[in-house]
């Protein structure tokens, strides 16, 4: 490691040619954030947290319907939640759940462009699946986790009340408010990381099985399998150490402590995707 001193301060200065980036999986402004740490950078080899059954599809559109049942399948949860929406705040969460559609996994889609333009570099997917019962199963789990926590928060009225104000404002409303939520998760990697700490726990889950149905609480194992950050970590030294390659990895924020901790003898540069203006 080289630093630089003076009698007043020692900078560190990290590994230049190996990057851990941490993202919110559904941050609106992702695409454009990670598309210029890329160009920035300019890797030979990305890794990302994807398997090859899961790739740039949206688990959330699967198994895909049209835009009737998707409406049908929003006003069912809304229901279950105990909220009654009127007509303009209808329309803006039917706009606001396409629009969460276009964002996922922008991860993949990012990097995918980013080789497209460079198709000498390696695009590599570094997780093991979390499809063990299948796609379908998994798809049907997460939904009904999603559900169930929705409905959990909204039993709060001052979130309830809140959550509908900002729905009567409009798209552009809900925008400003969902970039503030994901910007507050950027700020609350300790937050994150306690409760993916606390999920990797069998004990955890077990205690879950009152609240959830057997196929979400496996859907939940899946998601939290702490083999998980096992595996991609070997992967990104794999990687690393073939070639020595400029290399940038791009994980969620739940997994940058059990990475970084892993791989912390190659000394990477860490950062979160909110930080992408420091690059």
């Amino acid at each position: 490691r080289k630093f630089y001193k003076s009698n007043i301060i020692i900078i560190f200065m990290a590994n230049s040619n190996l990057c851990v980036v941490g993202t919110c999986h559904d941050d609106p402004d992702g695409e454009s954030r990670l598309t210029y740490i890329l160009e920035r950078l300019m890797p030979n080899v990305v890794a990302v947290e994807l398997s090859k059954d899961r790739d740039c599809s949206d688990i959330l559109s699967f198994p895909e319907k049209t835009p009737q049942e998707e409406e049908k399948e929003t006003d069912q949860i809304l229901m279950e939640c105990g909220l009654a929406l009127n007509p303009i705040q209808r329309k803006t969460l039917i706009e606001a759940c396409s629009l969460a559609k276009e964002y996922f996994n922008y991860e993949g889609r990012a990097s995918s462009k980013y080789i497209g333009k460079n198709p000498n570099f390696k695009l590599e997917y570094i997780d093991l699946s979390v499809y063990g019962n299948g796609k379908e199963s998994f798809a049907e789990g997460y939904k009904g986790v999603l559900s169930k926590l929705a409905k959990d928060v909204f039993q709060i009225p001052e979130i309830a009340e809140t959550f509908l104000n900002v729905l009567n404002g409009g798209i552009k409303s809900y925008q400003e408010f969902n970039r503030q939520i994901v910007e507050s998760r950027y700020k609350s990697l300790e937050f994150i990381e306690m409760v993916a700490e606390l999920l990797t726990n069998p004990e955890a889950l077990e205690d879950m099985e009152e609240f959830y149905n057997e196929n979400e609480i496996q859907t939940l194992k899946q998601i939290y399998n702490p083999k998980r950050d096992e595996f991609m970590s070997a992967r990104i030294r794999e990687l690393f150490n073939n070639g020595g390659n400029r290399l940038v990895a791009i994980i969620g924020l739940g997994h940058i402590p059990g990475i970084k901790n892993r791989i912390r003898d190659l000394d990477p540069k860490v950062i979160k995707l909110d930080q992408y203006a420091e690059i």
